[in-house]
């Protein structure tokens, strides 16, 4: 018996292991699974400014939340200011 307390079939489930994720890339299937669960993704443009301004801040050692990024964005781009 292994000494690890998390090392049988009752954890088990709750891990990911390879090859389990598999990447949707159908888009019918992408709009259907994002009407069931209300979850969008946001656009592209909005995705990659998040994705580079999270690392950025992540390197310099600061506090990343992508539901903040998100609002800044929202509010730059209304300022004109991106």
């Amino acid at each position: 018996m292994s000494s690890n307390p998390f090392d049988d079939e009752e954890y088990d489930r709750f891990v990911f292991h390879p090859g389990d994720l598999i990447e949707v890339t159908d888009p019918e299937e992408v709009a259907s699974l994002c009407e069931k669960t209300g979850i969008y993704p946001y656009p592209e443009e909005k995705q990659a400014w998040i994705s580079e301004e999270g690392k950025a801040r992540y390197r310099q050692g600061l506090p990343v939340s992508t539901f903040d990024l998100a609002d800044e964005y929202d509010r730059l781009k209304a300022q004109g200011k991106l």
